[in-house]
């Protein structure tokens, strides 16, 4: 499941980040999303289900700019201006505990039985999209700071 999010009303950043080389605008962009999308992330690993064995599905909650190979079918890509961001576990098992499993049976009649949903993932999300979108604004605004003031300090650089 994909979830889309757009951002809109932000000109005055847009026209910062439009000010700056694709590249770092680039960077700029994805490294605001990822400090935005943090909450997410954590309270997802708060709320996995943790196993006996101690390899833990939060374990493998991450917030990342691709996905695995086996994951990108029908993904969006990004493109100059339009930065795309994933939070989720890269465990292959994550969306049969997110979602659960009714009963499946073998060719020989055995059961592998069912498995109860147990959500981490959606209530994560939904507990923290309006800190997301609140914050992404400023982590924006401070990462665009920073961008111009290391851009100015090399062209000074350059300039000696």
């Amino acid at each position: 499941m994909t979830i889309k999010m757009r951002v809109e009303g932000l000109r005055e950043l847009d026209d910062a980040l439009k000010s700056l080389s694709t590249r770092t605008a680039k960077t700029t962009a994805e490294r605001a999303m990822r400090k935005a999308l943090r909450p997410v992330a954590d309270a997802a690993k708060a709320a996995a289900p943790r196993s006996d064995d101690g390899k833990h599905m939060a374990d493998t909650i991450t917030v990342a700019k691709v996905l695995k190979p086996s994951q990108r079918d029908g993904a969006e890509r990004p493109t100059d201006f339009r930065r795309i961001m994933y939070v989720g576990a890269e465990s292959p098992h994550a969306h049969l505990i997110e979602f659960g499993t009714v009963e499946r049976f073998h060719k020989s009649g055995k059961s592998t039985g069912a498995m109860p949903a147990h959500p981490f993932m959606r209530p994560a999300w939904d507990g923290n999209v309006q800190a997301v979108l609140a914050s992404l604004t400023e982590h924006l605004r401070r990462e665009i700071d920073r961008a111009v003031a290391r851009a100015a300090r090399r062209a000074a650089k350059a300039g000696k």
